[in-house]
């Protein structure tokens, strides 16, 4: 039993490792993502923002200025099968640093974060969120997400 778990493991370990390669692949250069049309993925039944609080997630397109306040996107994906994503997230201005850094991408003179991956649904969802944190400007944000390497929705929200 042990050994089959194990193998298990390594198999998807790997598994997701060549879906990683594979989407840098494909979606390093965002300016072929941004000539595309919003093309909602047939495969998710509903999408939505919002921020996570001590409830749970709350719908919204007002996120406060508060250092660790997290706001982020959800899917819903019934089929289980992995969900090719990408994001961008274009801020006002640049913030003071970029935490994680090392996870994104950073565009547009340090406006713009890109971040993707490829995931399994969990319980029939798939989620993604961001934190604010000390340095992050207040005003118009947007976050444009892809999935299955369409442009699916984008997220238009204030931060003050």
């Amino acid at each position: 039993m042990h050994l089959r778990l194990a193998a298990d493991l390594l198999f998807r370990s790997w598994f997701s490792l060549a879906s990683a390669l594979l989407v840098a692949s494909v979606v390093h250069d965002s300016d072929l993502f941004r000539l595309m049309d919003i093309q909602p993925s047939e495969r998710v039944t509903a999408t939505e923002f919002g921020v996570y609080d001590c409830g749970g997630f709350v719908r919204t397109t007002e996120v406060e200025l508060i250092e660790g306040e997290t706001f982020g996107w959800r899917l819903e994906v019934p089929d289980g099968q992995p969900v090719m994503w990408r994001e961008e997230l274009v801020l006002p201005s640049a913030p003071l640093r970029w935490s994680g850094a090392n996870f994104v991408d950073i565009k547009d003179d340090g406006r713009t974060a890109v971040t993707a991956g490829v995931d399994l649904p969990f319980d029939g969802g798939l989620a993604h969120a961001w934190n604010i944190t000390d340095g992050d400007p207040p005003g118009d944000y947007e976050l444009r997400l892809w999935v299955d390497g369409q442009l699916h929705e984008i997220f238009r929200f204030t931060v003050r």
